[in-house]
């Protein structure tokens, strides 16, 4: 699927603008569409907990999170599954290429790398 890539503000009183990806059949089929979408996703945006951000999205990042010893557990089982397909050993050569922010960072996990939602 391919997608028309947009920057979009979703509140008036909000600093945070967002990349909004709307895939073409919605942009094909007409403009209003595109802007029919960006109008529900502002809707969803006015809460006072998460002024400009769509508080579902908001509400699920907040209060869903993983068990550390769950994430390592998926960790081993997705190395293991990787090893065994003979591609674990090049795909960790390209991870450490790529993880700078983790070093940076002091972490040692990928999954450690966690975003948040700050408002400015």
């Amino acid at each position: 699927l391919y997608a028309e890539v947009s920057a979009v503000k979703l509140s008036p009183s909000s600093r945070r603008v967002f990349r909004c990806d709307l895939v073409d059949y919605l942009v094909e089929r007409s403009r209003e569409s595109a802007v029919q979408v960006a109008s529900e996703l502002a809707y969803l945006a006015r809460d006072a907990r998460c002024d400009g951000y769509p508080a579902p999205l908001y509400l699920a990042h907040r209060w869903t999170s993983i068990p550390e010893s769950k994430l390592l557990e998926y960790e081993e089982e997705v190395y293991r599954g990787l090893e065994e397909a003979g591609l674990l050993d090049e795909l960790l050569r390209e991870a450490e290429a790529a993880s700078f922010r983790k070093v940076l960072l002091g972490l040692t996990h990928d999954y450690e790398l966690r975003e948040e939602i700050v408002d400015f």
